[in-house]
């Protein structure tokens, strides 16, 4: 979660998988569900599995990420 506690490690917080991710989207703009999900176990390790899905529901809520049904995608929205 996002509130700090004595065993976060701060490698495979949430802020900073978000941040990860918004450099990658930043590169290529949209990508399928399961690139990002391998660039997160590629670059955090196992461990990062259970983060992933709150780094991306941060970002959909804070309206940076919009989820493509069709081709099971995201794409970075344009920041204003």
């Amino acid at each position: 979660m996002i509130t700090p506690h004595k065993y976060l490690d701060l490698n495979t917080s949430v802020i900073n998988i978000s941040a990860y991710l918004l450099k990658e989207f930043k590169l290529h703009k949209i990508l399928k569900y399961d690139e990002v999900y391998n660039f997160i176990i590629k670059n955090f390790g196992e461990h990062a599995k259970e983060i992933f899905p709150y780094s991306i529901n941060f970002l959909f809520l804070l309206g940076l990420l919009e989820y493509h049904s069709t081709i099971d995608a995201f794409e970075l929205n344009e920041i204003k």
